[in-house]
């Protein structure tokens, strides 16, 4: 008897592993889509940005375990399955805007497998949007590492990007959650249901530094799981400016 308990505890711990190592095999398969990014990806742009799987390869739980949290809710529409992630603005005291600038993004799943990610155009304004493919796009270049369970970065390039001035930030994001001098700041909280508003730590700050004219200088932000800056100083000018984002073009997810 004690032999079959052995037996069944190394066997639970064997299935555990391999649902793990699946993971990681999926993700690895991704990779591989992203290194031919418009064989196996669309980009849909109209009120909302769209990134659209032709073959998808994740799992909804799959998508769970990437974001390390449940879902701010969900629903069904027949056999298509949402997951929205929502990253509620949040204010020193009492809500003192006309408006919703909450930043939403919207996973997709057909037969529990994502098909496409809609993401709020309010978040190209701390992260802009060449910058957010570039870096999706060196996924493709990424080590996945399923022996130690990880993965590591790989390399892109951003183009041509558009950095928002003071009145952009605050058309798209409203007022900030404090304003000193030329500092702006912005708090969000991942709304989800195990995290709570009383906790500080939950907070993702989004940090905006212009020049007394108005002009970007610098963004910081946690929004991508951990500490992201951009810094003009280090964008070569040739980069240009792409179009700005309209207010009036966002559109619920």
């Amino acid at each position: 008897m004690k032999i079959k308990r052995v037996s069944l505890s190394v066997l639970l711990i064997a299935c555990v592993l391999l649902l793990s190592g699946c993971f990681y095999l999926r993700l690895n398969k991704v990779k591989g889509q992203i290194a031919e990014f418009d064989r196996y990806f669309e980009i849909k742009e109209g009120k909302v940005f769209s990134l659209v799987a032709k073959e998808p390869v994740l799992y909804s739980e799959d998508i769970v375990r990437i974001m390390k949290t449940q879902p701010s809710g969900q629903h069904k529409e027949g056999e298509i399955l949402f997951y929205d992630y929502v990253l509620e603005k949040q204010y020193p005291s009492e809500k003192n805007e006309a408006g919703d600038y909450d930043i939403r993004v919207r996973f997709v799943f057909t037969e529990n497998k994502l098909g496409e990610t809609r993401i709020d155009k309010r978040f190209f304004t701390i992260l802009p949007r060449n910058i957010f493919i570039a870096i999706l796009k060196a996924f493709g270049s990424a080590k996945v590492d399923r022996k130690n369970r990880r993965v590591s970065g790989g390399h892109g390039v951003a183009g041509e990007i558009h950095l928002p001035d003071a009145n952009e930030v605050q058309l798209l994001l409203g007022k900030p959650y404090t304003k000193e001098d030329f500092v702006y700041t912005y708090k969000y909280l991942r709304k989800t249901p195990e995290i709570s508003s009383e906790n500080d730590n939950a907070y993702l700050p989004a940090v905006f530094t212009f020049d007394k004219h108005g002009k970007f200088l610098k963004c910081r932000s946690e929004f991508l799981g951990g500490p992201f800056e951009l810094d003009t100083t280090s964008i070569p000018a040739a980069m240009g400016q792409s179009e700005p984002v309209d207010s009036n073009s966002i559109d619920p997810l």
